[in-house]
C-alpha cells in the first residue's frame, strides 16, 4: 500500500512537471509544484474583529493560495482566466468549486471530508456544480471535527491573516 501511494504521489508529481513547465529541453530548469499545500502552524488566542472578542483555536492553514496547478491536478480542470503560468493562484472559483475542491483532496488524501451535502460526503454524488446559487448546495454541512481539507472561517482568516499571537503577517 504504502509503495503503491509514493508511486502515485511521483506520477502526480511528474504530471505537474509537465504542467507547469511543457515538455522541457535538456537545458530547462523543471520547477516541481506539490499537490499538497505547504501548510503553517497558526497558535489560537482571543482578538477583537470590531464587534465583539473571537476565540479562534490552534489551526492549520496553507500558507500560499493554491495554484492553477494544485487546482489542476485535483480537479482535472484550471477554471483560471488569467492562464499561461500555472504557478499563479488559481481564480474563478466559486465557493461550490471550492468545497468540491476540499473533500476531492481530502479523500485523495485519505484523510476524512468536511463537507456533507444531501447527506453525502463523496462530490461525485453532488451533481454539477451549480452556477447560480443554490439552496441544496447553500446547506453544505461543516464537519469541524474532520481531519480533511476546508476553508478558513471569515474569523480564522482574519487570525492568520494579522499574524495570529505574534501579530505579523503568517500567510502570503
Amino acid at each position: 500500500m504504502d509503495r503503491n501511494l509514493s508511486i502515485l504521489k511521483y506520477i502526480l508529481y511528474i504530471a505537474i512537471i509537465f504542467l507547469v513547465s511543457g515538455c522541457p529541453s535538456p537545458t530547462a530548469t523543471v520547477t516541481v509544484v506539490p499537490i499538497i499545500p505547504t501548510m503553517v502552524s497558526i497558535p489560537g488566542g482571543t482578538f477583537d474583529n470590531g464587534t465583539s472578542n473571537v476565540t479562534i483555536s490552534i489551526l492549520h492553514m496553507s500558507k500560499y493560495t493554491i495554484t492553477q496547478a494544485q487546482y489542476q491536478s485535483v480537479m482535472g480542470t484550471n477554471p483560471s482566466h488569467f492562464t499561461g503560468n500555472t504557478l499563479r493562484p488559481v481564480e474563478s472559483v466559486s465557493w461550490y468549486n471550492a468545497l468540491v475542491f476540499c473533500n476531492t483532496l481530502s479523500i485523495d488524501q485519505g484523510l476524512t471530508p468536511v463537507y456533507t451535502i444531501s447527506g453525502s460526503t463523496n462530490p461525485n454524488t453532488w451533481g454539477t456544480v451549480p452556477t447560480n446559487d443554490n439552496t441544496t448546495w447553500d446547506a453544505a454541512i461543516m464537519n469541524t471535527s474532520a481531519n480533511g481539507y476546508r476553508l478558513p472561517t471569515e474569523s480564522e482568516y482574519m487570525w492568520a491573516a494579522m499574524g495570529g499571537l505574534r501579530r505579523r503577517a503568517i500567510l502570503s
